[in-house]
């Protein structure tokens, strides 16, 4: 339960940091790849922790998300890297 309610709290905090960038319109194609121009100017979030088990640990691999938003609705771009 405890997870549950820092999770929802972070994401709350997260969204208000992220609607208070003024909102333009955006031309953005849905299509798997995020190489349109107007993601060169999205939020980054790169720093996580393990929660599963809840060490809080770094995590063994990287990841990316990529957050816009215009007045039709909120963008998100998930980038994963992967050890090989």
């Amino acid at each position: 339960m405890q997870r549950t309610l820092r999770f929802l709290l972070s994401l709350i905090l997260g969204f208000s940091f992220i609607s208070s960038s003024s909102i333009n319109a955006l031309d953005i194609l849905i299509d798997g790849k995020l190489d349109d121009n107007d993601w060169s100017n999205a939020k980054e979030i790169t720093k996580y922790y393990e929660t599963m088990p809840f060490t809080l640990d770094e995590p063994s691999s990287n990841q990316k998300v990529l957050v816009m938003e215009d007045e039709k609705g909120m963008y998100f771009g998930f980038v994963n890297y992967q050890k090989n």
